[in-house]
């Protein structure tokens, strides 16, 4: 595969939330202004198509082209989502990106143990949208 000039190159998925919602119920749990105003600010910066080619055309790619493709994880319960590898590997280090320095420990444990609570043994099913993205080098 040639690595040259006009190659047509595709970055890897990244995962886009589609729900404001649970991220917005953990906000409304902790009475912390800060904590609030980081969640908040983590919703309304979150990546969009728009951003992200124009994340692209600004590191010099031409021809971008990003499409949203939505499907379902499914958990056999919540503990299995807790302790997946796309939560732990994914999903906490994109919060952790998101709330910056905010010590995320009180919030994570909450998560968990209402997980924990309403989806011990029920199935549980994560909507994710993968954003895709391709783009070629100039030349």
């Amino acid at each position: 595969m040639s690595r040259g000039p006009g190659t047509r190159r595709h970055a890897a998925p990244r995962l886009l939330p589609g729900d404001r919602g649970p991220l917005a119920r953990v906000r409304a749990q902790f009475d912390d202004t800060e904590f609030s105003k980081a969640v908040e600010y983590a919703l309304a910066t979150r990546p969009s198509i728009e951003s992200l080619s124009e994340e692209l055309e600004g590191a010099g790619f031409e021809d971008v082209d990003v499409e949203i493709r939505q499907t379902a994880l499914p958990f056999d319960s919540g503990r299995a989502f807790v302790e997946d590898p796309v939560t732990r590997l994914q999903i906490v280090p994109e919060l952790h990106t998101w709330l910056g320095e905010h010590d995320l420990k009180k919030p994570l444990d909450y998560v968990r143990d209402a997980i924990d609570k309403y989806w011990s043994e029920a199935k549980l099913e994560l909507a994710v949208n993968i954003g895709c993205a391709s783009a070629r080098v100039p030349g």
